[in-house]
């Protein structure tokens, strides 16, 4: 099954080239803060977020969150996840 990306088409980086938005090197605090004054306008940063964490993409800008808010969250959705799809053990 394809994912829907349709929400890509009005993302604020549109067009950008997308190196802005994976630091490198001695200026990637630099590069992630101008990464999420970028995402911080963005009208579909809630479905960039939501798709970097469900599809466990780990570099990079996403939704306006660095790579460690985005693995933090998707321990949380992990976790989640793995809860809901467990069945309850039966009593011993």
């Amino acid at each position: 099954m394809i994912p829907n990306l349709d929400w890509l088409e009005h993302a604020a980086c549109a067009g950008m080239d997308p190196r802005a938005f994976f630091s490198i090197g001695n200026h990637a605090r630099a590069q992630v803060n101008s990464a999420r004054k970028v995402c911080a306008t963005c009208p579909v940063r809630e479905q960039c977020a939501s798709w970097a964490i469900e599809t466990g993409e780990s570099n990079g800008v996403w939704g306006g969150m660095s790579q460690q808010e985005l693995r933090k969250k998707r321990r949380r959705f992990t976790n989640r996840h793995k809860t809901s799809t467990t069945s309850p053990k039966a009593p011993a």
